[in-house]
């Protein structure tokens, strides 16, 4: 980072900062990819001189916010139609972008796994400090563990590799000066595994969601009623997300005579077979009349479908943050979120909504017809969340709380040169949760 000439201030110019933002890929528009080029466009406004570097680039991936970035398409590695194996193909994308990347800059900043590995690597050439976004605790000791617990060739061998690629990542990770994550349950994921200076640090959100959005649009494109309870879930369909549980709830409610329409909106290209199985457990409850499967949101509705919502529904499990639920709080709706994931640790019971236990259908239907016959308590839970998130989240604060977080690895490591004190495991502000669970 620039140093202020001696005697004078420092000028605009002079705090801009070089900025590095590596992700494996933007193809698909998930929570991850959206705090990734939000952050990038908040820094670029801010004067910073930002690059974004990816090996795969769909420019229909928020389209928008990517028109302001720069954004540099690295290509894959060797053997680029090679998609066996998710972990060879990350680690020779890596591999490609690490060499592609020419010249230094002064914060590496990946996001996901494994872009830090690459950001390690270009560390060892070009210096600087690298501010790990790690969204996802990576699994290869719970999955070395698995397959010890096999008795056969097969699972040996796998358990030899995943435990080589565990002790790789721990070796990298040693080389990150700082690794954010969103939450304290991924916090102690990550510890459980990881020696790391490890933080928690909030994401932001699009604040236009909260006086946008025609609430008749997508009611009428699916021919919900007036009368009809629509619960909304939103995000890419994956097997942690649970959906299940809100099919099963959604049955649990027809037979108390309810007139609830499950709307479940995203993309389902990652895990078909797993949104198959959702359709076939519909029919199977017969609930398939009441549970809707929207298929990918277009950004620019993305607003619609909060505003076309009686409640939002979140029985994910295992997910580290839930951007989606900040998101519909912010556009003023009530939300019943699952404690298995992390974005729970900033919601207050029965003021800025509703939590259940993971995994728990009956609870779910539980909650919801509490909120079905309650319209005034909907209002109340709808009215403290979005005030909530409205003056605690925003890109803004998220990428001025990431500069931050930039800068005490700066001081620390001029103490560090200086022979000050060892670095301390946490930062003492930047990163420290605001207004949520510390």
């Amino acid at each position: 980072m620039a140093q202020a000439d001696s005697g004078g201030e420092r000028s605009p110019r002079d705090l801009s900062v070089k900025i590095a933002i590596l992700i494996h890929e933007l193809e698909n528009q998930g929570g991850g990819e959206r705090q990734c080029v939000a952050l990038a466009r908040e820094l670029h406004r801010s004067g910073h001189i930002v690059t974004l570097y990816t090996s795969a680039y769909d420019g229909s991936c928020y389209e928008k916010i990517c028109s302001e970035l720069h954004v540099q398409v690295t290509g894959r590695g060797w053997f680029p139609n090679f998609r066996r194996s998710a972990y060879l193909r990350r680690f020779l994308d890596m591999r490609r972008m690490a060499s592609f990347i020419n010249e230094p800059h002064d914060i590496w900043n990946p996001h996901h796994w494994p872009p830090h590995w690459a950001s390690v690597w270009l560390k060892r050439r070009f210096g600087g400090r690298i501010v790990w976004m790690c969204n996802d605790v990576p699994d290869f000791k719970q999955k070395y563990d698995a397959a010890r617990g096999v008795h056969s060739a097969a699972s040996r061998l796998k358990a030899l590799i995943y435990k080589w690629m565990w002790k790789y990542d721990a070796r990298q990770i040693r080389g990150v000066d700082l690794t954010l994550v969103l939450s304290q349950w991924t916090k102690t994921q990550l510890l459980d595994v990881y020696k790391a200076r490890v933080s928690v640090i909030r994401s932001g959100m699009d604040q236009y969601l909260h006086n946008v959005g025609d609430s008749e649009k997508i009611r009428r494109r699916f021919g919900f009623t007036q009368s009809d309870f629509v619960v909304l879930w939103f995000g890419i369909f994956m097997p942690h997300r649970r959906l299940e549980d809100a099919i099963t709830a959604t049955a649990r409610l027809r037979e108390r005579g309810i007139q609830i329409r499950l709307l479940l909106a995203g993309s389902q290209l990652a895990f078909p077979d797993y949104a198959e199985h959702l359709k076939l457990l519909a029919a199977r409850l017969n609930v398939q009349d009441a549970v809707t499967f929207a298929g990918t949101v277009a950004e620019h509705e993305v607003a619609d479908y909060y505003a076309a919502a009686d409640v939002f529904l979140f029985p994910n499990t295992n997910q580290t943050w839930g951007l989606v639920v900040i998101e519909a709080m912010a556009a003023g709706k009530p939300v019943i979120v699952s404690t298995g994931s992390g974005v729970h640790e900033v919601i207050e019971d029965n003021k800025t909504g509703l939590k259940v236990p993971p995994c728990d259908p009956d609870a779910i239907a539980n909650k919801l017809e509490l909120l079905f016959r309650d319209p005034s308590l909907r209002i109340a839970l709808a009215s403290f969340g979005k005030n909530y998130c409205l003056e605690r989240f925003s890109w803004e604060r998220y990428a001025q709380d990431m500069v931050a977080a930039f800068e005490r690895t700066r001081g620390d490591a001029e103490t560090q040169s200086a022979g000050g004190p060892p670095v301390a495991n946490e930062l003492a502000t930047a990163g420290q949760p605001r207004g949520g669970i510390g």
